[in-house]
């Protein structure tokens, strides 16, 4: 996990912890109508949190190290709560040795889910739509910061969820934890095969975790409150 152990920190996991269990509470309530039993949809949002702080290294890139000078490098650091000191100063040269990371709470848990959904879904047209659509939004909407990583904007299921009840009133809720899902961790891997190491990066790239975790998450908790019957 890339970010400072520190007070901003927990406030920020606690947050995610309060959302995850007013979630599983829906669930638990019976008023939720899924084709996955309830119980499953809230071990999916509850193990997306627990393993938030998991994170596994894919590949390793290297990519152009920004100028800054030391109070920059201190103030990013602060601002954005990253051990950037560390990261900046590791090494001689001018290049990052960039490390692309996999979240298991953010992207691992997420696919599993939605591809559950999708795999019990009769009508699957509409969530290859919304995966096409969300995949595309996601990608405009998403950009490169350097030296942060790839950031998402977090209110994107908020744009997705109205899609999918335009595309099946019915079944939105499932189309936007399947189609939907899978799209914005779709457009996500875009951005990531799109970068080359000719440009200013980061020291770290995180897919599913700092920088995106929230929209993953967040989509996903939007799409369970929309099955509330």
């Amino acid at each position: 996990m890339r970010e400072l152990l520190n007070s901003r920190f927990y406030i920020k996991f606690l947050s995610f912890w309060t959302i995850a269990i007013l979630t599983a509470v829906v669930c638990f309530s019976g008023r939720v109508e899924f084709p996955v039993a309830s119980e499953w949809v809230a071990a999916f949002v509850l193990m997306s949190v627990v393993l938030y702080p998991a994170e596994l290294c894919v590949t390793t890139m290297r990519m152009v190290k920004p100028t800054y000078t030391s109070s920059e490098v201190r103030l990013i650091e602060e601002m954005h709560n990253i051990p950037f000191v560390v990261e900046y100063g590791r090494g001689v040269t001018k290049f990052f040795t960039t490390k692309v990371m996999i979240n298991v709470g953010g992207l691992i848990v997420p696919v599993v889910f939605s591809l559950l959904v999708l795999s019990l879904m009769e009508e699957k047209v509409g969530a290859l739509l919304l995966f096409l659509i969300s995949m595309a939004v996601t990608y405009m909407t998403t950009e490169f910061r350097p030296p942060l990583g790839i950031i998402a904007p977090p209110w994107i299921g908020f744009i997705l969820m109205p899609i999918a009840f335009l595309l099946s009133v019915e079944e939105a809720p499932q189309l936007m934890l399947s189609g939907g899902i899978l799209g914005i961790i779709g457009g996500i891997v875009a951005w990531l095969l799109s970068m080359s190491e000719d440009e200013k990066g980061s020291a770290e790239i995180n897919v599913g975790g700092y920088g995106n975790f929230e929209a993953i998450f967040l989509s996903m908790c939007i799409g369970v409150f929309a099955a509330v019957a």
